[in-house]
Formats: C-alpha cells, structure tokens, sequence
C-alpha cells in the first residue's frame, strides 16, 4: 500500500515530526530544508506545507502532480498562480491572522519605546552614562490611528 505523503519545506523538531506522525499514522511526513529542491518528491505530495513561495509553486506545477492542498506558513499570498491552482483544484491556505496577538504587542512595544526614546537611554547606558533626554514626549495626549482591515486592524 502507497502511504499519502504531506511535505513539509521547513525543519521540524523531532518531537514535532513524532507528534505529527502519531495524529496521522497512514500518512508519510517529510519535513526539513532540502526537501524544497527535491522536485519529484514534492510532487508526489499531497500536501506541501511552509514557507513556500510562488517560484516554487510554479517549479511544482510545471509537470503532473497529486498536489491536493497547499498551505502556505505566511499571510501574503498574492504572487501566488491563482489560476492554475484552481485549474487543478488545489486548495490554497495561508497562516493569516496566526500572529495577531504577538504582532500587535511588538507594535505597542516599539510605539511606547520610540515615544520615550528608548533607543537614546540604551546608548547612553551602554556608554556607561546617564545622559536624560528631553522632552520625553510620550504617549499621553496623543492621537492614535490603527489603520488595516486584517486581524492586527482590527
């Protein structure tokens, strides 16, 4: 009996790849770098999985494959061959919204940092000096604007 093959561009702990395996016994899961430059391996994947992009895409659809789904580990999909995914139904997924909690604090991290100069302290304090610098503007007072329609905007 063939086992159905998922992909997996990107490295994985054993303990990841072990834990994937006991959820999906019948299927062989590949992971790890150089998996991206094996063309007949990722064309007989089912599934491919990781940060793929769309050169690669392309390399994969270029000969017959049993590619079912793609998932793609970031939120841009855009140069992504729409058509021709669809023309071979091929499920194309993306990880948005994935980081939306994390990304939002580094953004209030950095807008808090900057506005009381952060960088200027870490410098002097590296120095070994206190050089105060003023004004520390701060936030208070101030207008924010959160500009997206995805899950950070939000």
């Amino acid at each position: 009996m063939i086992m159905r093959r998922i992909v997996i561009t990107e490295k994985l702990s054993s303990e990841q790849h072990q834990q994937i395996e006991g959820i999906l016994p019948q299927w062989e899961i590949l992971s790890g770098e150089q998996t991206r430059s094996d063309f007949k391996l990722l064309r007989s994947a089912e599934i491919i999985t990781g940060f793929v992009d769309s050169e690669l895409v392309e390399a994969i659809l270029a000969d017959t494959n049993d590619l079912q789904w793609l998932h793609v580990w970031s939120a841009g999909v855009d140069s992504m061959p729409f058509a021709r995914l669809a023309d071979r139904q091929i499920a194309l997924t993306n990880s948005s919204g994935v980081h939306e909690h994390s990304i939002t604090e580094v953004i209030l991290m950095f807008l808090l940092a900057l506005s009381r100069r952060l960088q200027c302290s870490l410098r002097s304090q590296l120095r070994h000096e206190w050089d105060m610098v003023k004004p520390l503007p701060g936030l208070h007072g101030r207008t924010l604007g959160i500009l997206g329609v995805g899950t950070i905007g939000r």
